[in-house]
């Protein structure tokens, strides 16, 4: 038998759907998640740089003008400029250390990709199932973009989580991410090969005219 007859041909049948769609959902939970830690890590990021800004300023003012303001060189003046700058030194090891910035960047990222997967996934599904992408193409797209996704993707902040559930808390038919709700139960499928379309070439039917 040739490689050739050996393909599966993936065709759009009610189980397909059923995936695509819980994937769909899953995919919004995640935006919402990681949208909600962008925020959360730009708002830390926020608290260490403003400090910084401010005390570098401060360190840069004191440093030119001394004699002025402290009537000449003094210890005091020295010491002063002297833990300003430990203090901007301090608060830019700990930015470089936590990176909120890079991971609230990484955040925002992934909340794109998981909105663009889950739009895409409710709007070919929303068509009629002969005037959709097929099925094949759609299924690849979806499996590579998650598992790119899931390999690249920081994880969410606990409280960020605690918070999904406290809002969502009683939601009923949707699928949530695995990361919210724990582990998910497999669904094997026991039942017909292919699920017929609603229209296909092979149902037409040929009327003979005697």
């Amino acid at each position: 038998m040739s490689e050739k007859n050996d393909e599966i041909i993936i065709e759009w049948s009610t189980q397909l759907e059923d995936i695509l769609a819980q994937e769909g959902e899953r995919c919004r939970g995640l935006a919402w998640l990681h949208t909600r830690a962008e925020i959360l890590l730009s708002r830390y990021n926020t608290f260490i740089q403003v400090p910084v800004i401010v005390l570098s300023t401060l360190a840069g003012t004191a440093s030119v003008g001394s004699d002025t303001l402290f009537g000449g060189t003094s210890p005091a003046s020295s010491i002063a400029i002297g833990l300003v700058s430990i203090s901007v030194g301090i608060l830019n090891t700990l930015g470089g250390f936590f990176a909120y910035a890079k991971r609230s960047e990484a955040h925002r990222i992934a909340h794109l990709n998981y909105a663009k997967i889950s739009s895409k996934i409710s709007i070919e599904l929303s068509l009629p199932r002969d005037e959709r992408t097929s099925a094949e193409t759609i299924l690849c797209h979806v499996r590579e973009t998650m598992e790119r996704m899931a390999e690249t993707t920081p994880n969410c902040p606990q409280e960020i989580i605690d918070e999904f559930n406290q809002k969502f808390k009683g939601t009923q038919g949707i699928a949530l991410p695995t990361e919210v709700n724990g582990l998910h139960k497999i669904d094997v499928f026991r039942g017909q090969t292919h699920v017929p379309s609603p229209v296909e070439p092979e149902s037409r039917v040929t009327i003979r005219v005697v």
